[in-house]
């Protein structure tokens, strides 16, 4: 109890999870650009944006979509698409509708949709106002753009044609999924203090 220093205590349960765990402990697994970019796209106002292709790390289940826009207050919809080659293709997710924070990540969660390692993903959002998104230049990644009437909670089947590209570019956009690796309790960060710490009275 000296000043300036912390007390834990792990409680029996605890205890287990951590004996139980499979060293090293992944904590908050995600894909995509987790950076808040210091450049401001053009209006999303009925377009989709999508995050350079990406690789999860391994098996696991889809939990939120993060993306850090220019204002609060807009409606917006996020989703994860399939990139089998480069642009994405085909929708295996797809958030509620929901608002833009202002100056913060707006996540939009997902209903725990399968994601398997090794498979190409892309985060994807569509806003239904003048709202831009943050973004850095990345060499050797490309973002992707489409028009989409904007509708809260849904998003094409597969990426709208009518779009393009923009090279050596990384949108503010990223996953957070829940790793499903063999006999590996999951340790998952909620408000900046692990969950599973919550849950099992470590903090």
């Amino acid at each position: 109890n000296r000043p300036g220093t912390w007390q834990v205590r792990i409680l029996p349960r605890s205890l287990a999870w951590l004996n139980e765990a499979v060293w090293p402990v992944t904590i908050d697994p995600t894909f995509g650009y987790t950076s808040f970019g210091a450049s401001t796209s053009g209006s999303l106002n009925n377009y989709m944006a999508a995050s350079y292709r990406d690789t999860p790390a391994a098996t696991g289940t889809l939990d939120s979509v993060k993306a850090y826009y220019t204002a609060g207050g807009y409606n917006v919809t996020h989703s994860v698409y399939t990139s089998p080659s480069a642009a994405p293709s085909a929708k295996v997710a797809v958030s509620a509708g929901g608002t833009t924070a202002a100056g913060a990540w707006t996540t939009l969660n997902l209903a725990g949709e399968a994601v398997t390692a090794g498979t190409y993903y892309h985060g994807a959002v569509n806003a239904g106002g003048v709202v831009g998104i943050r973004y850095d230049a990345y060499s050797g990644k490309t973002s992707y753009y489409a028009p989409n009437t904007y509708s809260a909670g849904t998003a094409p089947a597969t990426w709208p044609g009518g779009g393009g590209s923009d090279a050596n570019i990384a949108y503010s956009i990223y996953v957070d999924y829940t790793e499903a690796a063999a006999g590996q309790p999951f340790l998952k960060r909620f408000g900046g203090v692990p969950f599973a710490a919550l849950n099992k009275g470590v903090w």
